[in-house]
């Protein structure tokens, strides 16, 4: 029993960490282009899990391991010259 527990302990603290989610307002977006090229500036991102940007909502959402920063995800969307603003 005691191992039961210890392996679900373990296991539940890895999947928390797995399931940082982020969620950003990216107004700028306009087409399918844009939404792509928001996608591929965060996902190579050390850390990042799966990323989900749409256009009718204008957001992206990102979820990570919690080794990347929201700083650095915001910056990384930047680059592709869109501002991204965090949803609490």
């Amino acid at each position: 029993m005691k191992r039961f527990i210890s392996i679900f302990i373990v296991a539940g603290t890895l999947l928390s960490a797995a399931e940082t989610l982020s969620v950003f307002k990216v107004p700028q977006m306009h087409c399918p282009l844009c939404t792509s090229a928001v996608k591929h500036s965060v996902k190579d991102l050390p850390g990042v899990e799966k990323v989900q940007v749409r256009l009718n909502t204008k957001t992206a959402k990102i979820w990570h391991d919690g080794s990347v920063s929201e700083a650095e995800l915001i910056e990384a969307i930047a680059t592709t010259g869109y501002k991204a603003v965090p949803v609490k």
